[in-house]
C-alpha cells in the first residue's frame, strides 16, 4: 500500500481514538480536496461515511461554490451517502433547479440512494422525462426497491411503455439488488475491526523530533514533502519547536513555535503529526512508520 493510500485510510476512515477522530471543517475539506486532486480517484470503502455527519454541510458548501461539473458530480456522490431528511431535500431542490442533464441524472440517482423508497413520489415523474439517460437513471435506481409493490408495478409499466431499445437494454444490466442495497445504507462511523491488532506504542513528545514525510496542503494544491521537526527548547511548556520543509523547486521554508500548532496521534502501524499554520492557511499531515 503506497503512502498516499495510507494517508487516506487514516484520515478518512476514522481509525484514530474517538477524540482524535473528530474532524474540523478544514480537515474535512482538505480530505475531500485530496481525493479531487487525484487523476483517477478510487475511493476506499467508507470514505464519505468516515468523514462523519459534520461533513454534510461542508460538502453542500463545496458543491454550491464549485462551477466545475466534475467536482459537482463528485460532491453529489458524497451527499448520496447520507440519508438525513435535510440532505434529501437539498438534493431534490438541486434536481428541480438544474438545467444540466448530466448533473440532473446524478442528482436523481443521489436522491434515490439517500432517501430510499421515500424518494419514489419525487423521482417517479422523471420516468417520463424526454432524456433517455434520465429515465434510465431513475428506473435503475428504483430497481433495487422492486420488492415494494407500488414501485414494482410502476417499473413494469415503464418497461412496457419504454420505446428506446438501449434504455431497456441498459436497465437489464443494472447491478444485482443485493449489491445496490449495500450502497444505500449509511453508517456514520465504520465498525471497528474484529481481529486483534498490534498497536505501535505512543511516541514520547520529545521524540517527535526528526524527519516526517507527508502531505503539504494549501488552498490550491497538495504535494508530498519531507520536513525536519527540531526541538528548540525542551524546558518550556509547551515545548518549543521549529520545522523545516524541503519543497520541490523552492527555497527551504522554516516555521517556528508560535507560527504553527503541532498535534500528534498514532494508528496501529505508524506515528502521525499534523502541523497547521493558520496565517499561511497551510496544513502538513505526515507519518513516521513503525520499524
Amino acid at each position: 500500500m503506497n503512502f498516499c493510500k495510507i494517508i487516506l485510510i487514516v484520515l478518512l476512515l476514522g481509525i484514530l481514538n474517538p477524540a482524535q477522530a473528530e474532524k474540523s471543517e478544514d480537515s474535512i475539506r482538505s480530505a475531500i480536496l485530496y481525493q479531487i486532486s487525484q487523476r483517477h480517484p478510487s475511493l476506499p470503502a467508507g470514505f464519505w461515511e468516515g468523514l462523519g455527519s459534520d461533513a454534510v454541510p461542508v460538502i453542500k458548501q463545496m458543491y454550491s461554490q464549485s462551477t466545475n461539473a466534475n467536482e459537482r458530480s463528485f460532491f453529489i456522490d458524497g451527499l448520496a451517502h447520507f440519508n438525513d431528511s435535510a440532505t434529501g431535500t437539498f438534493l431534490e431542490n438541486e434536481v428541480s433547479s438544474s438545467q444540466n442533464e448530466v448533473l440532473k441524472k446524478k442528482l436523481l440517482s443521489a436522491v434515490i440512494q439517500s432517501e430510499g423508497e421515500r424518494s419514489f413520489d419525487f423521482v417517479e415523474p422523471y420516468l417520463k422525462d424526454a432524456s433517455g439517460h434520465i429515465r434510465l437513471a431513475v428506473a435503475s435506481g428504483l430497481k433495487v426497491f422492486d420488492q415494494n409493490e407500488k414501485i414494482n408495478q410502476r417499473l413494469a409499466e415503464f418497461k412496457a411503455k419504454e420505446k428506446t431499445a438501449w434504455v431497456l437494454a441498459e436497465l437489464k444490466k443494472t447491478a444485482p439488488k443485493e449489491v445496490l442495497q449495500k450502497t444505500k445504507k449509511s453508517v456514520l462511523v465504520p465498525k471497528a475491526p474484529v481481529e486483534t491488532v498490534k498497536t505501535v506504542p505512543i511516541l514520547p513528545e520529545k521524540s517527535w523530533a526528526g524527519i516526517w514525510r507527508g502531505s503539504y496542503i494549501t488552498e490550491n494544491k497538495m504535494i508530498l514533502v519531507e520536513a525536519n521537526l527540531t526541538l528548540v527548547d525542551s524546558t518550556t511548556t509547551p515545548l518549543k519547536w521549529k520545522v523545516e520543509y524541503k519543497l520541490p523547486k523552492q527555497v527551504k521554508q522554516e516555521w517556528k513555535s508560535g507560527e504553527f500548532s503541532l498535534n500528534y496521534f498514532q494508528t496501529n502501524h505508524a506515528h502521525w503529526i499534523e502541523i497547521r499554520n493558520p496565517k499561511m492557511d497551510i496544513v502538513f499531515l505526515a507519518q513516521r512508520k513503525m520499524n
